[in-house]
């Protein structure tokens, strides 16, 4: 009986001893329990606002470059928007083949250009009018006043009215037979440069698919009266100029804006438009929040400043995206071209131009990329860009760090101090 009361013992002693053990591993997760196993650990967190917080904050203009948009915008909307495209057909094919015989094309029919549309662009609500000009000259024809000037009358060499239904995804673009052939059989060079505008009783636009976007437009002609002859094809191209063949390769087609309401930000900061515009960041964030402590939430507050755009309904989304570019980068324009893709650290937004107010922006995934790559390496700086730069006229303005201290850019933080585990 007596050995029987001590086993009874025993295993009551035991069992206290395994609560005891369970309860203190329990008690790791929380904020409380034995002293040195399991000592008391509290995670509190710190919120701050900061104002002084931006290094350099500026609007660059010129973005996409010219020649490397993926969507040509060619629009007439009153004293609002008129923009133009030039497509260059700096090739053509002046021979063609019958019978197995090579001839010099003497007659041309059917003559016009063929583009994609991209028709979440169209905007019409009467019949439009395309109208295609040439405009082929020895001047700099990149320069805007040059270009515009070549819109008249005399060079007109094709149109055709179209109704909303028939502005769809493809469309061909009727030219001027006699003055296609005169090009294929004039003096050097033979070439056509061709430039579009639309007119319309209303206001209208459409949005071509350029080349860089994957459109790739041609022109085409019957070289012969003989229907067993094909269509000659000619691809877009540029010859010129011969001494720098990336640009020469842009200049296939690209965008030229005749009048526009979004011009430069002044002393705010821009994004959109057209030409397009960029906002450029660089953050100057005391390295004891970012290198030193657990940012939990990082929200850039900006004050959007409202905007007089084409239509009152308009709207816009921002790409906010984290700039590659290394330290040793000085040219900030460079800089705001050298970016991680959209939506990868921050999300984008979308905003109504004529609003007003506060945005907030949460850039806790650009932060937490600075402080991966260390202070050596990267520019702290993000970039505003339109998802749409160069393709639409809507644009976004911000007041920036010339503005009154209470219309400033601010930075708000939920920080973590970095805490230590381990027996005291």
């Amino acid at each position: 009986m007596y050995g029987l009361r001590n086993r009874f013992v025993g295993i009551a002693v035991l069992a206290a001893l395994v609560s005891g053990a369970v309860a203190c591993s329990e008690d790791l997760n929380g904020t409380a329990g034995c002293p040195s196993l399991c000592p008391e650990q509290r995670v509190d967190s710190r919120d701050t606002v900061l104002d002084a917080f931006v290094s350099v904050d500026t609007t660059i203009l010129g973005y996409p470059a010219i020649g490397t948009e993926s969507r040509l915008l060619v629009a007439s909307r009153g004293d609002t928007l008129d923009a133009r495209a030039v497509m260059r057909f700096d090739t053509l094919v002046q021979h063609f083949t019958r019978g197995g015989t090579d001839s010099v094309i003497y007659t041309v029919d059917s003559a016009g250009v063929n583009v994609l549309l991209d028709t979440t662009g169209t905007k019409a609500t009467q019949p439009v009018t395309i109208e295609l000009y040439d405009v082929d000259t020895t001047a700099v024809d990149t320069a805007v006043s040059t270009a515009l000037a070549l819109f008249r009358p005399d060079r007109l060499i094709g149109s055709k009215t179209y109704a909303v239904t028939d502005l769809k995804d493809t469309l061909r673009v009727p030219l001027d037979n006699d003055k296609v052939l005169e090009k294929l059989r004039g003096t050097e060079p033979r070439r056509l440069r061709i430039g579009f505008k639309v007119a319309s009783s209303a206001s209208a636009q459409i949005r071509i698919i350029s080349r860089e976007g994957g459109g790739a437009p041609t022109l085409t002609y019957d070289p012969s009266p003989d229907t067993a002859v094909h269509s000659v094809i000619n691809s877009a191209t540029s010859l010129t100029p011969t001494d720098n063949p990336t640009l020469k390769a842009d200049l296939t087609d690209y965008q030229i804006v005749a009048k526009t309401l979004s011009g430069s930000a002044g002393t705010l900061l821009g994004v959109g438009g057209l030409p397009a515009q960029r906002t450029y960041l660089r953050f100057d964030i005391p390295a004891r929040l970012i290198d030193s402590s657990t940012v939990v939430r990082a929200t850039l507050l900006l004050t959007q400043v409202p905007a007089t755009s084409v239509d009152a309904g308009d709207t816009l989304t921002i790409y906010p995206q984290v700039v590659r570019a290394g330290l040793g980068v000085t040219d900030v324009g460079r800089s705001a071209g050298i970016l991680n893709i959209p939506n990868l650290e921050i999300d984008s937004l979308r905003l109504k131009p004529s609003d007003g107010g506060v945005r907030a922006v949460e850039i806790v995934g650009a932060l937490r990329q600075w402080k991966a790559v260390g202070l050596t390496t990267l520019q702290r700086a993000i970039v505003l860009r339109s998802s749409t730069e160069g393709a639409s006229a809507p644009a976004v303005f911000f007041y920036s760090t010339d503005a009154d201290p209470s219309q400033r850019p601010r930075l708000r933080l939920t920080y973590i101090d970095q805490v230590q585990f381990g027996v005291p």
